[in-house]
């Protein structure tokens, strides 16, 4: 065989490992799960951010006072509304981005796990409140800005403050359904930490379920296409390495760097020791 035979057999066979490594069922579950992670993680962080805020609306003293004052400046008050407006408009964002892509995942995987991922899901669906929440960025695109309320009481021990939405401005949207509507009708408010706090600890719980069913449905599909990664890795290197030792080897070209800067030779990666033309 000839030198452009070789390359040509080379390049065939590397092009073969690429196209069976792109379709194969293991890396399309890898990305799905990549999808779901995605996702998960910019909700969660803003949902850390929102829970923050609305707990120092409600028990930093400074805070409350604040929020309690009708009379200017009330420049303290606008930049609280302020920040809750841009990261309650970030939180609902990414909820919403969230639930839709692992309702789309689940889909993919199809039954027993989509149905499995529903029932799951149906216990965050119940937590009280929750579909308010759903909703609220619709009522928020399609009708007005958050309502934001904020109540407080003063007793001669201590001070407490509520954080908000009032219901008389949210029930005059038309698009609730009627579980949210008998929500809002309730009370005076919606105080959001009530709903944000157990429905974060929910769907943690219910993302941990996630993970563990996903992998243990595509392990093997996993593995597999895992394997054809070494084979790549190992055409791609003459045999050299399937990429275990990848760390290992970066650490090594930075040494070998550092000591060609330093006019030492270079070390053969196998056996630590300098190589003959270098000795």
């Amino acid at each position: 065989m000839t030198s452009t035979d070789e390359q040509e057999a080379h390049r065939a066979e590397y092009e073969r490992l690429q196209l069976s490594l792109k379709n194969h069922p293991g890396k399309k579950a890898d990305q799905l799960m990549a999808d779901v992670q995605r996702t998960f993680r910019p909700w969660y962080q803003r949902s850390v951010e929102l829970r923050a805020l609305l707990h120092h609306g409600e028990t930093d003293e400074n805070m409350q006072n604040e929020l309690m004052r009708n009379i200017p400046p009330l420049d303290a008050r606008e930049q609280y509304v302020g920040a809750l407006d841009s990261t309650l408009s970030a939180y609902l964002a990414a909820m919403g981005t969230v639930i839709d892509v692992a309702r789309r995942v689940a889909k993919t995987l199809g039954n027993p796990f989509e149905e499995s991922y529903n029932k799951q899901s149906m216990l965050v669906r119940a937590i009280e409140g929750v579909t308010v929440l759903r909703d609220l960025r619709n009522y928020m695109l399609h009708y007005r800005s958050a309502p934001w309320h904020f109540s407080g009481r003063i007793t001669p021990d201590t001070q407490t403050t509520e954080v908000g939405l009032d219901s008389d401005g949210l029930v005059e949207w038309k698009g609730w359904n009627a579980g949210s509507r008998a929500y809002l009708k309730s009370r005076n408010s919606v105080r959001l930490i009530s709903i944000v706090d157990p429905y974060e600890a929910g769907m943690v719980a219910l993302f941990d379920w996630f993970n563990i069913e996903f992998y243990r449905v595509v392990q093997p599909d996993l593995d597999a296409a895992n394997d054809l990664v070494r084979q790549l890795n190992l055409h791609l290197t003459g045999g050299a390495t399937d990429g275990k030792d990848w760390p290992e080897r970066m650490a090594h070209i930075q040494e070998n760097l550092r000591r060609s800067n330093a006019g030492l030779p270079q070390l053969n990666y196998e056996i630590g020791l300098p190589f003959p033309n270098d000795a």
